[in-house]
């Protein structure tokens, strides 16, 4: 992907990544995402992030591989899927294997067409709308191999700001 990173840090906490300085598009795009997840919460889905969203999904799965010092999560996404996934705490790598997707950031939109390799900044999180099948490969360095823990370990747990931000949208309503 053509996303210009701002250099930025391997690894943020989530109070870092709120420190970093960003211009006014980037605060209005990760707005947006926010907005988005809140909205998908609030009808009745379970929640952010692809295990969330997807969890039990028919059309989704995920499937982890781990190795000394390396944790990888295969995503198999069908043709139709959205999903906003988690912010990542550390810089990682993408591998996209099959399929095609357009992918919204705080930096701008991009089509993503298989085989692609591309690197995602700390404080990545991505609205992916996908057109064909995926196969989406994220790469993190973690000496976790507990799922959980590594997964912790990876993404940064917005959970409170999204459900501040549904429970505006219930009284609004």
């Amino acid at each position: 992907m053509s996303f210009d990173l701002a250099e930025r840090p391997f690894r943020l906490t989530p109070e870092e990544f709120s420190a970093l300085p960003v211009g006014e598009v980037q605060l209005q795009r990760r707005q947006g995402i926010r907005e988005l997840a809140a909205a998908m919460f609030a009808v009745n889905l379970d929640g952010t992030g692809f295990e969330k969203i997807t969890q039990g999904h028919t059309k989704a799965e995920a499937v982890l591989h781990f190795s000394p010092g390396l944790y990888m999560r295969e995503l198999h996404m069908a043709a139709g899927l959205r999903v906003v996934g988690m912010r990542h705490r550390q810089e990682h790598m993408n591998l996209i294997l099959a399929g095609s997707a357009t992918v919204f950031t705080e930096d701008g939109q991009e089509e993503v067409t298989a085989p692609a390799i591309f690197k995602g900044a700390a404080g990545t999180q991505r609205v992916v709308i996908v057109h064909e099948d995926m196969i989406w490969v994220t790469v993190h360095r973690c000496d976790e191999i507990d799922p959980q823990k590594a997964f912790e370990f990876v993404f940064m747990d917005e959970t409170a700001l999204i459900a501040s931000r549904v429970a505006e949208l219930e009284v609004a309503t």
